[in-house]
């Protein structure tokens, strides 16, 4: 219980719960207009997955909060190991999703697909921030604008080539 009490007060303290409730009243939001727009059809499966995202939303905040993210940057390396081979995936495991992209894996058991490109995103992120956080002292010099170019480069054209999807390349 003490353990449950003292990340709590460290989520407190560290999170910023101004982001986290502009955030949730966004999705309330889109949550409204999704009832609004599904509610004609008599079909709540939209609402109920949103607001099922919603909750995971909170609870991944929560989480990554009380994680010290430099630990998952030191190993950077991992990072973009993970980034391929989750988007790898796709050319076995890949459907096509509504638009015509086969960018989607289907989940087995699962009412929704997950789509690695979206989850590609957030260790790019924190790979690109490590590195320029290394680089920091030369940071345009050709070695790390190289370095970042790779990176960019690198993650953009896979989902492109196998997703051949451009909004969740851009």
């Amino acid at each position: 219980m003490q353990r449950i009490i003292s990340a709590v007060r460290d989520f407190f303290r560290k999170g910023d719960l101004l982001l986290l409730m502009l955030c949730v009243g966004a999705t309330i939001f889109g949550i409204v207009v999704i009832s609004s727009a599904t509610n004609y059809y008599g079909n709540t499966r939209y609402v109920l997955i949103q607001s099922f995202a919603l909750l995971l939303g909170v609870m991944f905040y929560f989480l990554f909060t009380l994680i010290d993210v430099d630990i998952f940057a030191e190993r950077r390396d991992l990072l973009f190991i993970f980034n391929l081979l989750l988007m790898l995936l796709i050319i076995p495991f890949g459907i096509a999703g509504t638009t015509g992209q086969r960018s989607w894996i289907h989940l087995p058991g699962m009412p929704v697909n997950m789509q690695p490109g979206e989850i590609c995103k957030i260790p790019f992120i924190i790979i690109m921030a490590k590195t320029m956080s290394i680089h920091r002292e030369h940071i345009s010099s050709i070695k790390s604008v190289a370095t970042m170019g790779f990176h960019l480069v690198f993650i953009v054209g896979l989902i492109l080539v196998l997703c051949r999807d451009t909004g969740v390349a851009l």
